[in-house]
């Protein structure tokens, strides 16, 4: 009889047992698991609403980071919206294509898009107002004459070439930093081309002056050998001497612009300098040497300022970006906090923290310690 009392008591105390672990609350990692279970199966509504009660604090960092990242994921495939990175990515891709109204679109929408960054929209501005000049006939009309004042140069029009490009300067058209850059080098070649020529003619007046000089009535006549009969006069070689010399003037001047320009770090500009002269005097293994010293000088600038330029404009997107994040969640937060629901007030707050870790290396290290003190305060509230 004990016996049996005893054996009903051990049933009843593992029956309680048993019941009280059937109504324990699952653990965070257990709810986590859960959640993102739910989400690869695509029921992303289920997914958010169990991930959202998941005690973040009780997950390791780098589940916290998932959880956070599936939220915002569960949002933008709920919510689909493009980003304003996206749209200009969007826009370039159709920009290359020639697919310019279509751009004009995408930029359009970064522009009015509720998050995008200052610099987003000053990049999209921008190339609207490219896209803006490529269909002003009046602008197309101004680049061809651009264009086309090369052969005017070539063939020693300068006054034409001079009076056609100060008009377009002086035209009130904006055509762009390219375009104006253009304009002012070739108003230099002609400038260049002017010294040249202006050197020429100055050999030539030279050895006019030489030849028509009179002799001496003391000087003999050399005996000169008759030629015989039916031989071909031969030609003087004076004019070809005079001309390989004033295209020795025209290198030699083209070579010296060409020393300026690199001790000044022009590489580009010492390179085309460079050229003409070698155009002009091909064997001179002087501006060979010079030309190819430029060149490796002027791809090894290229690099490094493009290089450098990404960098410094990816690290300024990246630190805008997380800036406005963090002030969002901070926001957000306030409101969860006015409608009395904390614990999406807490949420908010650790998310905006977590924005804020990623992002360390690209904030200023005053910038972050007074973001995250903000943090700290709304978390403490």
């Amino acid at each position: 009889m004990i016996l049996v009392l005893f054996c009903g008591l051990i049933l009843v105390g593992v029956g309680a047992a048993g019941a009280q672990d059937a109504d324990a609350e699952p653990t965070a990692a257990e709810m986590f698991e859960g959640g993102m279970k739910l989400y690869l199966e695509g029921q992303y509504s289920k997914a958010k609403e169990l991930l959202r009660d998941v005690d973040a604090m009780q997950l390791p960092k780098e589940e916290r980071v998932v959880l956070w990242e599936t939220i915002q994921e569960i949002d933008r495939r709920v919510n689909p919206t493009a980003e304003p990175n996206e749209l200009l990515v969007n826009g370039d891709e159709l920009r290359k294509n020639r697919k310019n109204s279509e751009a004009t679109v995408e930029y359009q929408k970064v522009i009015d898009h509720p998050n995008a960054i200052e610099s987003q929209k000053l990049r999209a501005q921008a190339s609207l107002a490219e896209l803006a000049r490529l269909g002003d006939p009046e602008l197309a009309r101004a680049r061809k004459t651009i264009n086309d004042v090369r052969i005017d140069i070539d063939a020693n029009r300068l006054d034409e070439a001079q009076q056609k490009l100060v008009a377009v300067s002086e035209s009130g058209l904006e055509v762009g930093w390219f375009d104006e850059e253009r304009i002012r080098r070739q108003l230099a070649i002609i400038s260049e081309r002017r010294v040249a020529l202006g050197q020429l003619q100055q050999v030539l007046d030279e050895s006019e002056s030489e030849t028509a000089a009179p002799e001496p009535d003391d000087v003999q006549e050399p005996d000169v050998e008759p030629e015989p009969l039916g031989a071909e006069p031969q030609p003087s070689s004076q004019p070809e001497d005079l001309f390989q010399k004033a295209r020795r003037i025209r290198a030699q001047h083209h070579f010296n612009e060409g020393e300026q320009a690199g001790q000044a770090k022009h590489y580009r500009v010492a390179v085309k300098h460079y050229q003409d002269a070698l155009k002009l005097d091909p064997n001179n293994q002087q501006y060979i040497t010079a030309l190819e010293v430029a060149s490796r000088e002027a791809e090894h600038h290229r690099m490094a300022k493009n290089l450098l330029g990404r960098d410094q404009v990816n690290r300024l997107l990246r630190r805008e970006a997380a800036v406005h994040d963090f002030k969002q969640l901070v926001d957000k937060a306030q409101e969860h906090k006015a409608a009395l629901s904390f614990r999406d007030a807490n949420d908010a707050v650790q998310q905006a923290k977590l924005v804020l870790q990623r992002n360390e290396r690209v904030l200023s290290a005053v910038k972050y310690a007074e973001l995250m003190d903000v943090a700290v305060t709304k978390a403490a509230e």
